[in-house]
This record gives structure tokens, C-alpha cells and sequence, in this order.
């Protein structure tokens, strides 16, 4: 199961550390072993200039960073590496930038602020300080008393931060998270149930004590899926959210078989399993696409799910009123058709009229194009007319709409002729 987390930005670092002179570059065949490997197979040979920035990134003692990674704000190509053993680092920017332009640098390393700062172009002997922040530590156990893995990965998110440590002999503590008030955390353990707390007191250089986190493995969910001719789909995305706090989620992609499976699942949540088809199956995701409302039991439950390939539906608009049509002058209009029945959740999905470069009131009829899953269903249409709020939807009538054939990615209905409004 994959867990799915933002990293953005969350602080602002000096640059300059007081007291302390950067390190001279060393050599290594005449060249920094860092901006070396920039150089190295690079993607900007042959643009008629590159510039570069080097430095060191450092903690607020002066100690160096390894394994920073830097992002540049600019619209040309870059090439960075992450930090050395001694903190060096070089990123290089593609031409259109001229030297001593402040380029914004961001830059991240596990256990530390993401910090940015404005580095002109050329600098060679650039210092940047992240600082650590406030900390969080705790102590594993499990609901059956057991014992806990010597090493667990532990997921801890605050705001839009996130940060991975490992829990050593079922103890961990991490640094790196935004000082604050009224904080919450989450603690996220592949297999577990997540663990939320809210309204904590994070502040800078000290440690946050979360107590026991006591591992339950919840409930788990095994999804099948497979098309209309019974072929399993691997890599569909299976996410499960709870309606009440949609950030609780959890997520994974079919195997060879078709199959997902999804664990530490709140027990008792009510919950949305939302199934998307791989890149390739169809050419509708949004039709293909399957949602089906679940309440989670603490033991394994199992959902075969058959996803369809989308039917495009052709269909001739015709206005029916005494009056001139009101979309006369218009050049283009937007559709909106509804598919119920008595069987499955209703559907909709947007099309348009496309545009034939004539007003289209001069046309005695003009063609609108949606895409809709296989079934009967009964439509509704609605139509606007650019710069319009969407109007009420009119019963159509009902069509059997087929499955595509075989080995195709879609399929077409032509539904006739439609009277309007």
C-alpha cells in the first residue's frame, strides 16, 4: 500500500553562517567532485552559456549537511546533486540567465526546515544554514502486546510537512518540523491504522512526546477488478477516503492479477473506494472510473469491481421552439448529459457542440458529443451557451448503450436526433 503525503515548503533559512568561513572547494582532477558530476553527461551541452552556483548547505553549529537536494526557481533547464559528505554542493542553470541574477533556491534534507534563499548566479562560495526546529519522539507497541519489528517506517505529517524516520527497538525521534501552536500530527505506519493528534505545542528546539503510538491493524480491503470480458487490469488506482476527513486516505495499485489490497483501514469509517483504470485502458477516466460507498469492518472485506471502457455518444441537437434558437450567433456550446437507473450510481459527464466557425443558429441541426459508460440508462440533457450558468437537465429518453468490442479502447452510439428544449 503506498501513502500519499505533500511535501511543500515551510520555512525560511539564512544565508551565512556567523563566525564561521566557508570551506575552499577541494580538488579532483582540477574540478569539484560535485560540479563534476553536474558537468558529467550534462543536459545543458551545447546551450551558449551555463552558469553555476556552489556552496555549502550546513546546521546552525556549522556541522554539513549530506543528501541536500535543491530546487532553482527559473524557466530554463537546471542540473543540481544533492550535497556531499562535506556539505558542497553546485547547481547549474541553462542559458537566459545573466550572471549575479538572485535565483531562489529551495533546498530540503530529512530532519531539517526546507528553507529558500535568494543565491545570485556565479556565486561560488555560497553558505546556506538550514536550522532544525521542533522534534517529535514516541514509542511503538502493538494492540496483541506483541513485539514490534526491530525497524518500522514511519510516516509523521504536520500541516504540509512530512517527514520519514525510522523507529529503531520501537523508539524514534525526528526534527525538522514548523514551531507552532494548535498543530496536528498524524502518524502513518504501512499496515496500521493512522494515528492522529491534534492541538500540540511544536517548539523550536525541543522535543514534542507523542506517548505509546499502539499499532492496530484495523481492517483491510481486497479489491478485484477486471473488464467486461473478464481480462484483469493491473496498475488501476485504488484509493480509499473517509467522507468525514477526506485527507485520511489510503491507496494502491492492481498487480498482475487485478488484485489490491489495502490495510490498517479505520474500522468503522465511512469510506469512498474510488477505482481509476490504468493510462491506455479507455479514453474516458472520468466515466471509466468507479466509486463504490463502504463502511470499514475490522476483519478483510473483498470488492470485484468490473470497470467499462467508454462509448461516445454522437447525437444531433435540434431546436424545437417557436422563436428563434437563443444560441443564433453562438459559435459554440457546452452539453451536459445524466445517466441514471435502477442498478448502478448515476453519472455525469460534460461534452460540447464543436465549433464549425458559422453561428450556429444558421445549421438546421447541430452535433453534440459525450462520452458515457455501457448500460441502459435513462439520459437528460442540459445545454449552455458560453458565458451561462448551467441550466436544468431534460429527460432524452432511454438508450441501451453497448459495450466496445473487444480489444478496442472505445466505442460509439449515434443516439439521433434531439428536440430541444
Amino acid at each position: 500500500m503506498h501513502l500519499r503525503a505533500s511535501l511543500l515548503a515551510t520555512s525560511l533559512a539564512a544565508l551565512g553562517c556567523a563566525g564561521a568561513a566557508p570551506a575552499p572547494a577541494t580538488a579532483l582532477d582540477g574540478r569539484d567532485p560535485v560540479l563534476a558530476e553536474v558537468v558529467a553527461d550534462d543536459p545543458l551541452a551545447g546551450y551558449a552559456t551555463t552558469s553555476t552556483i556552489r556552496g555549502r548547505v550546513v546546521d546552525a553549529t556549522g556541522a554539513p549537511i549530506e543528501g541536500a537536494t535543491f530546487h532553482a526557481g527559473v524557466y530554463t533547464v537546471t542540473r543540481t546533486t544533492p550535497s556531499d559528505a562535506d556539505g558542497r554542493f553546485g547547481v547549474g542553470i541553462g542559458h537566459g540567465y545573466g550572471t549575479g541574477t538572485e535565483i531562489p533556491l529551495t533546498v530540503s534534507a530529512p530532519g531539517y526546515l526546507r528553507a529558500r534563499a535568494l543565491v545570485p548566479l556565479g556565486e561560488q562560495n555560497s553558505t546556506l544554514v538550514l536550522q532544525r526546529g521542533a522534534s517529535l519522539r514516541s514509542t511503538l507497541a502493538l494492540t496483541s502486546g506483541g513485539e514490534v519489528p526491530a525497524t518500522v517506517e514511519v510516516l509523521l505529517l504536520s500541516g504540509s510537512q512530512t517527514q520519514v524516520v525510522l523507529a529503531r527497538n520501537g523508539r524514534f525521534e525526528m526534527t525538522g518540523f514548523e514551531p507552532g501552536s494548535d498543530r496536528t500530527v498524524q502518524a502513518r505506519i504501512d499496515g496500521y491504522v493512522p494515528l492522529w493528534f491534534p492541538r500540540l505545542e511544536l517548539v523550536d528546539g525541543e522535543a514534542c512526546d507523542l506517548g505509546e503510538l499502539v499499532l492496530d491493524p484495523g481492517g483491510s480491503l481486497v479489491v478485484s477488478a477486471v473488464d467486461h470480458f473478464g481480462v484483469r487490469i493491473e496498475g488501476a488506482h485504488v484509493e480509499v477516503r473517509r467522507k468525514e476527513s477526506p485527507s485520511f486516505t489510503w491507496s494502491a495499485l492492481t498487480d498482475a492479477d487485478g488484485v489490491a489490497r489495502l490495510e490498517g483501514l479505520l474500522p468503522g469509517a465511512d469510506v469512498l473506494v474510488r477505482t481509476t483504470p490504468p493510462e491506455g485502458f479507455g479514453r474516458s477516466v472520468g466515466v471509466e472510473r468507479v466509486e463504490r460507498d463502504l463502511v470499514v469492518e475490522p476483519s478483510e472485506q473483498r470488492m470485484d469491481l468490473v470497470l467499462h471502457r467508454a462509448v461516445v455518444l454522437r447525437g444531433e441537437l435540434v431546436w424545437s421552439g417557436d422563436c428563434e434558437a437563443p444560441w443564433g450567433e453562438d459559435r459554440r456550446l457546452s452539453v451536459r448529459v445524466r445517466g441514471t437507473n435502477a442498478d448502478g450510481r448515476p453519472w455525469t459527464h460534460d461534452g460540447a457542440v464543436p465549433g464549425t466557425g458559422v453561428p450556429l443558429g444558421e445549421r438546421e441541426s447541430v452535433e453534440f458529443v459525450v462520452w458515457a459508460p455501457p448500460g441502459v440508462w435513462d439520459l437528460a440533457l442540459g445545454v449552455t451557451r458560453e458565458g451561462e450558468r448551467r441550466g436544468r437537465l431534460v429527460p432524452i429518453g432511454t438508450f441501451d448503450v453497448p459495450v466496445p468490442t473487444r480489444g478496442e479502447r472505445s466505442g460509439e452510439l449515434r443516439i439521433g436526433r434531439v428536440q430541444w428544449p
